[in-house]
């Protein structure tokens, strides 16, 4: 089978994942298989179930903006996974991972499924840090690696905050985080 690809056929099968017409119709649970006149082009598929599906290279949308952290940090999954605020943080923050304004994240993710994200954050002369993990704006259980929550930032770096978020049961979420410094 060619590896090439027609983008004429590319189709979206979840937001951030696309397939060709002959991937999606040999993969979709349910699906008939296109006669030679039907065609999936330029179709957005809404909860697909995909089997034996094969990730092969993830390219993420990263949300930018020269904004200092500081106050609540509202972490929107909707609009990316990947957010850079390139401004030096000003003060301890706090982050809210959320779907995003007017959507929770509790009612985009199912119980027992996982959402990860990274956030960086620039620090210059003064290192600040986030002091409080919230999810939907409520509580979560929180662990970073190392076993305890960071309490600095580094000085003259972008410290990266990875979190993955489990949806443990209804408006419920449990939270691995990890902060790593990234400086020159």
């Amino acid at each position: 089978m060619s590896r090439s690809r027609d983008v004429a056929n590319i189709v979206t099968v979840a937001p951030g994942l696309y397939a060709t017409d002959s991937e999606v119709a040999s993969t979709l649970t349910g699906y008939v298989t296109p006669s030679s006149s039907d065609t999936l082009t330029n179709k957005t598929l809404t909860d697909p179930v995909i089997n034996g599906a094969v990730l092969k290279s993830a390219e993420e949308i990263v949300t930018t903006s020269a904004t200092a952290a500081s106050g609540t940090v509202n972490i929107d999954l909707v609009t990316s996974s990947v957010h850079y605020y390139t401004s030096d943080a000003s003060a301890n923050w706090t982050f809210n991972i959320r779907g995003d304004s007017s959507t929770t994240l509790n009612s985009i993710l199912n119980v027992g499924a996982s959402i990860s994200c990274v956030f960086l954050i620039t620090n210059g002369a003064t290192a600040y840090y986030p002091n409080e993990y919230l999810v939907d704006g409520g509580s979560a259980t929180v662990y970073f690696q190392g076993g305890s929550w960071p309490s600095s930032g580094n000085a003259l770096s972008v410290d990266a905050y990875t979190f993955t978020v489990l949806k443990t049961a209804d408006a419920t979420f449990t939270v691995f985080g990890a902060q790593t410094q990234f400086g020159n």
